[in-house]
């Protein structure tokens, strides 16, 4: 019994040193009503004003966009500095003022740091992506990360109420699926550290999921890949996240569309609740603000502006259907859709598209070809804001057309994919899409670079 107690006095000690199990979140904090007295809240100060014997705070725990007001007499603390991390203690009272209903009244305060300036005052958004260490502390940048955040959890929430099975894939791979020769080598300073093979990091988890898919069923990942891409677009990055699904039992690529639809649709629904969350205009430098013009193109809208004018399913067209509709030959720009293409077929049909069997020789070898060989049974999920959103296509399950379409440089690198087909393959599908793009889309942001906390792209010097 003693020891016991000794224990749980001991834990109470901790947690009173610690202040972060009595600590109060700011967003909790601002939705009560009712006074409270001994309160502790920490985080950082945004904004410091100075009446008299009186300082006026507003602070923020980075949990919520929102700013608490905080009263702090001076003699508790003669000077308090804009960025400041501070724990204070002290009552949730009514507030005199008009501008809030209720403040916190701070008894004491404790400095836990002191910035010797505060160098995160800058509006350039080119300058803030050279310092991706600090560029949180800007309330808009981190309302991004938080929405990122919600976006994370909704993609899990949506393939697991759907019983799909998510596979943590491997960051080494011999294999560039896409075929793009755009992989980067991954090296170390110990020779020969994995044998005669090279391995490089992942341009795709496809393959891997195939053979994951072939004992689980419908498996998903979340994934890192890397693309050694030189374009320097604001659509680009060298490594971004991408979600990568794989449905067994499937040779249907109508069904592989209806799932990728109903996945942008969950999105969509569920984006006006990060709206509320995120007091969404915090992140308008970065965002491209809703608009009521109604001569706003398609493409130069998010998908909810789209659908919220449009909410028929979205189309399927072929790809020569779509060449045909741009009035332009197919032979033209290689047979192949430029970002202009995308966002003119996007403007034409009022919102995001399925494009679909496109030419066989502009695909890897592991699509499904049409009868007549000419085509492939693969699609391309063209959405406003961005172009080219997610791309998909049936696998080809028959051997012997898969190793005659296999560059001989990669026959044994790949043999264990070919392998799949002798023991039981289900036939399958699947798709991947981008989750810095899928985040342009949604919630109009202008540069992907301002989507991810790190950013990294061609020509970037790395300094963190």
């Amino acid at each position: 019994m003693f020891f016991r107690k000794a224990c749980q006095l001991q834990i109470q000690l901790i947690r009173k040193c610690s202040g972060l199990s009595s600590s109060v979140r700011i967003n909790d904090l601002l939705n009560e009503s009712e006074p409270k007295q001994d309160v502790i809240i920490q985080g950082w100060v945004r904004h410091v004003q100075r009446y008299g014997k009186i300082l006026f705070l507003k602070l923020n725990d980075g949990n919520c966009p929102h700013q608490l007001q905080a009263v702090v007499p001076r003699t508790i603390c003669h000077t308090i500095h804009v960025g400041s991390a501070l724990r204070m203690r002290g009552k949730w009272v009514p507030s005199i003022g008009t501008q809030q209903q209720m403040e916190f009244l701070a008894e004491q305060c404790i400095f836990i740091n002191e910035p010797s300036e505060y160098v995160v005052d800058t509006k350039d958004k080119d300058a803030l992506r050279l310092i991706p260490h600090l560029r949180p502390k800007k309330l808009e940048f981190a309302s991004i990360l938080r929405m990122r955040s919600h976006l994370n959890f909704l993609i899990h929430k949506f393939f697991n109420d759907r019983h799909f099975i998510h596979i943590d894939t491997p960051l080494f791979s011999q294999n560039d699926c896409e075929g793009a020769g755009e992989a980067f080598l991954a090296t170390c300073s110990e020779e020969n550290f994995f044998g005669d093979t090279k391995p490089f990091l992942p341009v795709s988890a496809q393959l891997h999921l195939e053979a994951m898919s072939s004992s689980l069923g419908n498996v998903y990942t979340l994934s890192p890949v890397f693309r050694a891409n030189p374009s320097e677009t604001r659509q680009h990055l060298a490594e971004f996240k991408m979600l990568e699904v794989e449905c067994a039992f499937t040779d249907s690529l109508e069904q592989i569309c209806n799932i990728v639809e109903e996945f942008i649709r969950f999105l969509v629904s569920k984006t006006e609740a990060i709206f509320q969350l995120e007091d969404f205009e915090k992140s308008s430098p970065f965002c491209q603000q809703s608009s009521n013009d109604e001569e706003k193109s398609a493409s130069s809208q998010t998908i909810a502006e789209c659908l919220a004018k449009n909410n028929t399913l979205f189309p399927r067209i072929s790809f020569t259907e779509a060449t045909k509709l741009l009035r332009r030959q197919p032979n033209e720009s290689k047979r192949q859709l430029s970002k202009r293409d995308e966002f003119d077929l996007v403007d034409i049909f009022g919102g995001p598209l399925f494009v679909t069997h496109f030419p066989s020789e502009q695909k890897p070898f592991y699509m499904r070809r049409t009868d007549d060989g000419k085509f492939t049974e693969s699609f391309d999920l063209i959405a406003p804001f961005v172009g080219e959103l997610a791309g998909g296509s049936v696998r080809e399950w028959d051997e012997e057309l898969l190793t005659a379409r296999l560059p001989k440089e990669n026959k044994e690198k790949l043999e264990w994919y070919i392998e799949l087909r002798r023991y039981g393959y289900p036939r399958s599908g699947g798709f991947g899409i981008g989750v810095d793009r899928l985040m342009q889309s949604l919630f109009g942001i202008k540069n992907i670079k301002d989507t991810i906390p790190f950013p990294r792209w061609s020509k970037q010097t790395i300094k963190c």
